[in-house]
């Protein structure tokens, strides 16, 4: 196995173009690159060069790409990624020297530019109270660890899984703590820069939505089950300036009711296949 590796989430994409997207997100480790697109037949595997694998597939949705790197990567740490990032340089130095100073920690999670200020500028452990905080370029993890306690991702959560377009990070972090592991989080810079306003939602975020609030409803009771309703109050309460400005307090939590009560009808129902 390689030490480190970059696995980056993309669409429709032709093999030029994931060469240039290695180059342009200022990439220099070995890389693995999981493309989703309409026309390819099912799967494919493949060496671009002697850094970078590409994995073509037809599975739509950011978790099942996420969860295609949890199976078919071949490095003992893996640093989640997507198109839209690039890295400070030589960022696998910065994660891998990270691992070696904390050896105890599974998942490490680091700073990007607008990191929450619950996590800015200081080393903390990451748990319950914190994790929502967390997004899918900060985290980092040590493939064994994941592979031996059966994590995944959540695959009704997240951009393009037509059930909820985000979180998938959120409960990817929640179950690792389950199984026992150790997440930290770093104040350490790995993110230049970014092609959209806010990293955190660069695939799914268009606005604040019935969409959008349905989806954080059902997250904070995948979260928090009985406590989610509290959950979900505090999240207004952090956000009330910009949920408001369109709807009415009692629309989002009539919204983020709707998400709960969505999710447990995919649930009940089995309406939701992979």
């Amino acid at each position: 196995m390689n030490e480190f590796l970059i696995a980056i989430s993309t669409m429709e994409k032709n093999e030029q173009e994931i060469l240039q997207l290695y180059k342009t997100q200022n990439i220099t480790s070995k890389a693995l690159f999981v493309n989703q697109c309409d026309d390819c037949v099912f799967f494919s595997k493949m060496v671009l060069s002697e850094d970078i694998d590409l994995i073509t597939s037809n599975k739509k949705g950011l978790s099942k790409s996420r969860n295609i790197v949890l199976e078919y990567a071949n490095s003992d740490i893996i640093l989640i990624g997507d198109d839209d990032v690039f890295y400070v340089n030589e960022v696998q130095k910065i994660v891998i020297e990270a691992y070696r100073n904390n050896p105890k920690f599974d998942v490490i999670c680091f700073k990007t530019n607008l990191s929450s200020l619950l996590l800015k500028d200081k080393r903390k452990l990451v748990n319950w109270l914190n994790l929502t905080s967390i997004c899918s370029p900060q985290i980092s993890f040590k493939i064994k660890s994941i592979r031996d306690n059966n994590i995944s991702f959540n695959t009704l959560f997240g951009a393009g899984s037509n059930c909820f377009s985000s979180g998938e990070e959120n409960i990817f972090i929640s179950n690792c703590l389950k199984k026992g592991l150790n997440v930290l989080y770093l104040p350490i810079q790995i993110i230049d820069g970014y092609n959209v306003e806010n990293e955190c939602e660069s695939s799914w975020f268009k606005g604040y939505s019935k969409e959008y609030f349905e989806s954080k409803g059902a997250l904070m009771f995948e979260l928090y089950k009985n406590m989610y309703l509290l959950m979900c109050f505090l999240m207004i309460l952090a956000n009330y300036r910009n949920f408001t400005e369109n709807y009415r307090l009692l629309e989002i939590i009539r919204h983020m009711k709707a998400g709960k009560n969505k999710l447990l009808l995919i649930r009940r129902a089995n309406l939701y296949h992979e």
